[in-house]
């Protein structure tokens, strides 16, 4: 436009897209179409790309938004990342037993990414021996579900019961419905991965039990695929715990859009409104209602919060209670009164709670000006939300009793409850570590609640891992550790530019570093069986590098570093590390959170999407 009019033309409008990027010398200079005139050179983006192999600038005409370009923005470490992800990907594809993805032209757009379905055959499949089933089905209420209890035990038992008796007969009776019957197998096919999951082999192959789970998710899919009719509390129930199974078998695209049906089957049911507005007949019917509507509000926010993408469920729109603090032995009684003493809803309630303060928390942060005062703010308000969340827990969830001495669906909902409040801490807190004023008092007591939130989880994973169990089939989890360890290494290349500021800091970093290095192991260990893991473990590879880039550029490192643990043989060659701090702006931690969960296109909401397409 300014040369269109002949004007002269000023960029007057405030800098708010995070730090500015210092020049790093005549090699980072863009490089510009030769064939243009200065003046339309000058007006329009400059084009880039990133070369992963050597980490030079090339030209491909991309519109790269400012601050974004350079050896030292958050643009080229993602494409470094993903770049070496591609290349771990193909590695494992030739030397171990995995389902390699297919090509564009096989893949569904909505499984593009997940890890390939293997084809089980619906036709075959049959509930196990009646011992075996019941094992299962006791396993998915007392350690597969700690939070997500949406359904009622006793009314499930009777649907396999019926399942079992009938899977005996020539000619079934025909008590159950469709949704009864998927339910029950998708308990069977849940509990078969957590089954196995602590005793998976530590070398990278598919073991039986992914194949039997597969077929009972054949089955339930069948079963759903012959639901006719008015749609019932069934249908949501089935179609949620499809979405869950989905997510513990590394397949987020899947479980993001049948996610979608299953929230508009709960709006045509009404499970939204309150229960004055709905004729009920039943307290079971009632309850589970109301639980499936919370597990439903639970589990929108993480996978919101999980693929960087809005929430389906708005807030205003609901006016359904909070489930009431009942058994579900206690719902059959003729007379329904309160569980005197501790009662296991109370940790579904306790959670969607926390998930109302972390769905606003994350919304804010998408919504929010990169403001540096607004971000503190907002951090301080929430973590005050969050401490009197903590401070209203049950006596038994809270972590006052030592976990080791509480049944084990206690001890369950206990260590599920503190790693969401930890990831919720870590949600708010961390965008401070890429603040400009973070030597301000008030910045750095959320900097320190950021790092606590960050080794309490660290912590808590290596004790899960010393006694022998996987992350394999905890998607959550994993989400929450990759969260803790980039913090902890984001937090090692900001302390180390802020002028020597790194070694004044109560943290030891060695320590700091050990302890995100073991975690960051027990990625490498599941990879190859969970397609999100294995990206998870490409950005914090670029991440550690970035880190060990930092800690040996420090003026007062006298002592080598300890040998470091990278896989070296994976890193592309001559490829070096950037100065990443230079280039995160706030937003950064958005883009992170997104881009594991993309196979081959980034968000349409991230500025250079096209780069990658």
């Amino acid at each position: 436009m300014c040369q269109l009019y002949n004007a002269d033309c000023t960029y007057e409008a405030a800098y708010r897209r995070g730090k500015h990027v210092r020049p790093s010398g005549s090699e980072s200079h863009h490089r510009l179409s030769g064939s243009a005139p200065p003046a339309v050179a000058a007006a329009r983006p400059a084009t880039i790309a990133i070369s992963a192999t050597n980490g030079q600038l090339a030209d491909v005409d991309n519109d790269v938004p400012d601050g974004a370009v350079g050896q030292s923005s958050a643009f080229v470490f993602l494409k470094r990342a993903w770049d070496r992800f591609h290349l771990r990907e193909d590695r494992y594809a030739t030397s171990l037993t995995l389902h390699v993805p297919q090509s564009d032209e096989q893949t569904s757009i909505f499984s593009y990414g997940d890890k390939a379905f293997h084809g089980a055959n619906s036709q075959s499949c049959a509930l196990p021996p009646s011992t075996q089933a019941e094992e299962l089905f006791a396993l998915y209420f007392d350690f597969a579900m700690p939070t997500y209890r949406f359904l009622h035990r006793q009314t499930a038992a009777r649907w396999l019961e019926g399942m079992l008796v009938d899977q005996g007969r020539e000619h079934q009776a025909g008590g159950s419905t469709t949704g009864q019957r998927a339910i029950i197998w998708l308990i069977m096919a849940t509990s078969v991965l957590f089954k196995h999951a602590s005793n998976l082999p530590r070398q990278y192959t598919l073991t039986r039990s992914a194949d039997v789970a597969e077929g009972y998710l054949a089955a339930a899919k069948h079963e759903l695929s012959c639901e006719r009719g008015r749609p019932k509390l069934e249908s949501v129930q089935a179609r949620l715990a499809m979405c869950l199974y989905l997510l513990h078998a590394s397949r987020p695209t899947t479980a993001w859009y049948d996610f979608g049906t299953t929230v508009q089957l709960a709006f045509v049911l009404g499970l939204h409104r309150d229960a004055k507005d709905i004729n009920v007949a039943d307290v079971v019917t009632q309850e589970c209602r109301k639980r499936t509507f919370w597990a439903l509000t639970t589990l929108d926010t993480y996978m919101s919060v999980l693929l960087g993408r809005p929430n389906l469920i708005n807030d205003r729109d609901i006016s359904q209670d909070f489930p009431r603090s009942i058994d579900d032995e206690h719902l059959l009684e003729a007379q329904v009164s309160l569980t005197v003493g501790d009662c296991v809803i109370q940790a579904s309630i306790c959670h969607a709670k926390l998930a109302r303060i972390t769905k606003t928390a994350a919304q804010n942060q998408m919504r929010m000006e990169s403001s540096e005062n607004g971000r503190l703010h907002a951090a301080i308000e929430v973590t005050g939300q969050l401490r009197a969340w903590r401070a209203e827990l049950p006596a038994i969830l809270s972590g006052v009793v030592q976990p080791s001495s509480l049944i084990p669906i206690f001890r369950r909902q206990t260590v599920v409850l503190q790693l969401a409040y930890s990831h919720a801490r870590m949600l708010v807190t961390r965008p401070l570590l890429l603040l400009d004023s973070r030597d301000s008092p008030s910045v750095r007591v959320q900097i320190s609640s950021c790092l606590e939130a960050a080794v309490a989880t660290l912590d808590a994973l290596s004790s899960w891992a010393d006694d022998g169990t996987s992350f394999a089939a905890f998607w959550l989890t994993q989400y929450v550790a990759f969260n803790a360890v980039s913090i902890i290494y984001v937090y090692i290349i900001q302390a180390r530019c802020d002028a020597g500021k790194l070694e004044d800091t109560d943290t030891n970093v060695e320590d700091l570093l050990r302890k995100a290095s073991k975690v960051q192991k027990y990625f490498e260990e599941v990879a190859a069986l969970n397609a999100p893991s294995l990206r998870y473990y490409a950005v914090l590879q670029e991440l550690q590098r970035a880190v060990e880039s930092a800690l040996q550029e420090t003026s007062q490192s006298d002592e080598q570093m300890p040998p470091g643990t990278l896989d070296n043989d994976v890193f592309m060659p001559n490829s070096r590390p950037s100065n990443l701090a230079d280039g995160l702006d706030l937003d950064f931690w958005l883009q992170l959170d997104s881009f594991p969960f993309c196979k081959y296109t980034i968000p349409s909401y991230m500025p250079w999407n096209d780069y990658f397409t």
